[in-house]
Order: structure tokens, then sequence, then C-alpha cells
């Protein structure tokens, strides 16, 4: 009986040490990535409060760490140029992204090292995802960005700015048969696009019964922020595609929330005033805030 007990006692202490060693594991990548995410924010500060930006790293003329935008429709992606350095087989650089959508407060982070720097450009390399993210789209529709094969990534032109995203995934839906009876499924899927909304329009036309996430690209038609840079006083016109209430918030560049909460009645054109003139200037975001979507606009208060 007792021979019974100890290996007993001995299996629960194997257990117990495989789960712990498990968690320390886990917790260890967790931290890892969080230092990952927190060094590409501040090179986005420091390029924001520098305003180092180039259209291509051609035009010469710019120092490290420094931004390489490209603008898709009203979208401007930056890919972040952070070293560049030699090694006996060559020249390489690092880059990163950070790419915000309106599905989710927290932003897609992507990192790259070691990327090869050839005489004629960088070629068309890929900056991948730094981990598995999932994207509530609404209800049931989700969809999960893979990185386990490392075909979830941003790619870069020659000249170093965007060119495309490339997704590995699953997307979660609600199906409707015939009967009217709904079920979830989940497929696996691949894709290449210029922009996060070709991808969920995409997704959308593949599923034409589930307008979850087709409905939160529509909800925002248009926006305008002007002046833009300004002394503090400017304002803003918001079309939506029906009417709704919003709510808005501006962020500094630190991140700091210095206004929030600004509600407005359900309307379809919402124009605002804002007078900031009591903050000090700098690099400042306003987020327009609907039920199902959000718009981030960056503006500078000289």
């Amino acid at each position: 009986m007792l021979v019974y007990i100890r290996y007993f006692l001995l299996a629960l202490l194997s257990l117990f040490i495989t789960i712990s060693s498990q968690a320390q594991k886990e917790a260890s990548q967790s931290a890892s990535i969080q230092a990952i995410k927190d060094s590409i924010d501040t090179i986005e500060r420091h390029i924001i409060a520098k305003e180092s930006y180039t259209e291509s790293l051609a035009a010469g003329g710019w120092t490290l760490p420094v931004g390489v935008r490209r603008t898709v429709g009203e979208n401007t992606y930056t890919v972040m140029i952070e070293r560049i350095y030699m090694n006996a087989r060559g020249r390489y650089f690092s880059a990163s992204v950070i790419m915000r959508i309106p599905e989710s407060k927290e932003p897609l982070y992507f990192r790259a090292t070691d990327i090869p720097l050839g005489m004629n450009g960088i070629g068309s390399n890929k900056i991948p995802l730094i981990e598995n993210t999932t994207i509530q789209l609404n209800g049931t529709n989700s969809i999960e960005l893979l990185t386990e094969n490392k075909n979830t990534y941003v790619e870069i032109q020659c000249n170093g700015s965007y060119n495309q995203l490339c997704i590995e995934g699953k997307h979660t839906f609600t199906k409707i048969d015939n009967s009217n009876k709904t079920s979830p499924q989940t497929e696996s899927f691949r894709t290449q696009v210029l922009a996060w909304n070709d991808m969920v329009s995409r997704l959308d036309q593949n599923h034409p019964n589930n307008s979850a996430s087709r409905a939160n690209y529509k909800s925002i038609v248009k926006t305008i922020l002007s002046p833009n840079p300004n002394e503090g006083i400017f304002h803003t016109w918001v079309l939506l595609s029906d009417t709704a209430t919003l709510d808005y918030k501006i962020m500094d560049e630190q991140g700091e929330t210095v206004i929030e909460n600004i509600g407005s009645k359900a309307r379809k054109l919402h124009t605002e005033e804002f007078n900031l003139g009591y903050l000090p200037a700098g690099i400042y975001f306003l987020h327009i805030i609907h039920p199902s979507e959000r718009k981030i606009i960056r503006f500078l208060k000289e």
C-alpha cells in the first residue's frame, strides 16, 4: 500500500513540475512578446515626435529610425526601419510595422530582423506578425491570425515601403442553412490583399449570409479633421452609412488620454468643434468611436 502511495505522490509531483514549467515558459514568452511591443511603440513615438518620414529609402537624406510611408485609400501604412548593419555575409536591416484596425483596440505588431539589403534595394521581403491574434468582428464572427508557419506578414517593396498584407488564418462565422437554422463554422484560409478591409470584404463575399463584418467597414464612410496642423481649435466631419451615435477620445503621443467620452446625438452626419488651446504643442490622435467601428486621425497642434 505504501508503495502505491509513494508512486501516486511521485506522479503528482511530476505533474506539478510539468505544469509549473509550462506556466513559466508561457509567462516568459508573454513577457518577451510584450517587450517587443514596447520596443516597437517606442520607435513609433520617436518617429512621430521627430517627423522622421520618407516616401522611399532611395530618396536619401534620412536618419534612423525612419518611417517609410505609403497611403492606400484612406489608410497610411508605415514601415519603420530601426537599424542597418553589416557583417561578413553582407548588409542587413531590422524593421517593424504597427497596423491599427477598427475592430481592435490593440494594434497588430509585425517585426523582422536580418533582412538582406542588396545593392539594388531590399527586394521583396516579409515582416511577420509577432504573435497569434484573434480579432472579434461581431458576435460569433471572428478571424484568428496565425504565426506558426510565418505566413501572416507585411510584405515590403524594394524601396522599403508597404506592399501588401499576407494572412494565414481561421475564419469563424455563423452559417445559415435552407431552413434558417444557424451553426458556427470555422474555415482555414490564406490570402494576399492590399489592405485589411479587402481581406474582410473577401471573406464576406465567400459567405454572403454573414453580414456582420461587412457592416463594420461601411459604418464610417468618410472623416475630415480641419485644419491640420492647427493651434488647438479644429472641426471634424464624420459621415456614417446610417444613423448612429459617436463617442470621441483624444490621446497624446505617449498614449495618455486627454479627452474622452464626448458623446453625440444619433445622426448620419456628425460635426464637432474641439478647443485644445490649453494643451501643449505636439502630436495627438483623435479616436472616433462608432458602436461597431473605430477611426483614428493623427493631427498636429502647433
